[in-house]
């Protein structure tokens, strides 16, 4: 089926509904002679006589009748789909999959993982947890949380946590074998990573319903960060 047959087939259910093209016409937006011309295409490809019309009835043949009583179902559950769709923006649902790596565990999701099953308990949370860097498009996730520098250039960042401070520690014992370590503490902050759509979009680094995931506050080294959390659907990704 074609996505002609689709929109005439939408104009004979309307048709159908109201026994005349005025009133299909004033429901679908268009002109009664745009009806006129979709059902007459229509039964030209069938090859069958949908409608008996006159300039004053209109009524349904008997292979307009059998069509309507197998169409009526399908289309039905077509505007169903649709509607729960849109409900979906307002109220989310369905699977989210992020990978991560064994680190981020503690430091980033243990702090918002109850608060945002609780928030959004109709969003079934899958978190799988690896050591290495994976292709997360090729794997099936929606999004992997990483050290913003390990992010591949495909992907993009999203920060979700303020700066981040490390620092080697070592006993008395050892220091007093070896000599310390000549490092800096390190800053780092933790991004998601979701799989590149258009730039035009995207709106930059920050710039995208990623953000949605888990938006944290800015943060200096002195303060820790404070992470809030709010989903972005899917069913994607």
């Amino acid at each position: 089926m074609n996505r002609g047959d689709l929109s005439d087939l939408n104009t004979f259910l309307a048709i159908a509904d109201h026994l005349s093209f005025r009133a299909a016409a004033a429901q679908l937006g268009v002109t009664s002679s745009a009806l006129s011309h979709s059902i007459r295409q229509l039964e030209e490809r069938l090859g069958v006589r949908l409608l008996h019309r006159t300039t004053r009835s209109v009524s349904l043949t008997d292979s307009g009748l059998r069509l309507l009583e197998r169409l009526r179902p399908g289309m039905d559950q077509i505007s169903d789909a649709l509607e729960e769709l849109k409900e979906e923006r307002h109220r989310p649902t369905g699977r989210l999959r992020i990978y991560t790596q064994h680190w981020t565990v503690g430091t980033v999701i243990a702090p918002i993982w109850e608060r945002f099953l609780i928030s959004y308990p109709e969003v079934h949370l899958e978190l799988s947890v690896g050591s290495q860097p994976i292709d997360i498009v090729a794997a099936g996730f929606d999004a992997a949380i990483a050290v913003r520098d390990r992010v591949p250039a495909e992907m993009i960042p999203v920060r979700v946590t303020g700066p981040m401070e490390a620092a080697i520690v070592a006993s008395p014992g050892y220091l007093a074998k070896h000599p310390a370590p000549r490092i800096s503490h390190l800053t780092n902050a933790c991004s998601i990573a979701l799989p590149r759509m258009a730039r035009s979009t995207a709106g930059g680094s920050s710039g995208t319903a990623a953000e949605s995931l888990f938006p944290c506050a800015e943060a200096s080294p002195s303060t820790p960060p404070k992470p809030r959390c709010a989903p972005h659907s899917t069913g994607s990704g």
